[in-house]
């Protein structure tokens, strides 16, 4: 196996009311090369800060995230060059494709990722 992105030890906090908010805590992935994933479970488990933190539009408050050989804090503008990430609850999602069907935080195309991921 190859493994192309991985998280070790995330952890993010967050601020609200005066208290600390643990909303990811000392998470760990590994996802094979060539590999889509979903996330699944409930509402509050730390999905979206996961995803977020992942692709570098939320910082972790520690560990280390590397997307295609790439640290996502140190090399952000490489990573997203190099990975889609679309969100199930994102409003006006149509309105928002590019003419290349591109979406996401990513650069690439979603239809060419697609077509390259069933080969």
């Amino acid at each position: 196996m190859k493994t192309s992105n991985l998280a070790r030890d995330l952890m993010k906090t967050f601020r609200k009311g005066g208290q600390t908010m643990k909303a990811l805590g000392n998470v760990s992935l590994e996802i094979e090369k060539g590999k889509a994933v979903g996330l699944v479970g409930a509402n509050g488990a730390g999905k979206a800060t996961l995803t977020k933190v992942s692709c570098g539009l939320v910082k972790p408050t520690s560990g280390q995230t590397i997307a295609d050989g790439f640290d996502v804090e140190t090399h952000r503008r490489e990573v997203l060059s190099r990975i889609e990430v679309v969100f199930s609850e994102v409003r006006g999602f149509y309105w928002s494709l590019r003419g290349d069907g591109s979406r996401g935080c990513g650069g690439g195309s979603l239809v060419g990722r697609r077509d390259a991921l069933a080969e």
